[in-house]
């Protein structure tokens, strides 16, 4: 069986962009507005404070 490959090449500003540095930064209560859109942005939570 034959397999097709698709491959999508981000925009050079947003290729450096790691869904492990969006979740920390939003962690860290950064803002992460320009790397994702609106829907994933509201969908992310900051960690919960440790003592």
């Amino acid at each position: 069986p034959a397999v097709e490959t698709v491959f999508l090449l981000p925009q050079a500003e947003l290729q450096c962009i790691s869904s492990t540095l969006v979740r920390e930064i939003s962690q860290l209560g950064g803002d992460v507005s320009q790397m994702v859109n609106a829907n994933v942005g509201a969908n992310l939570k900051p960690a919960p404070l440790q003592a």
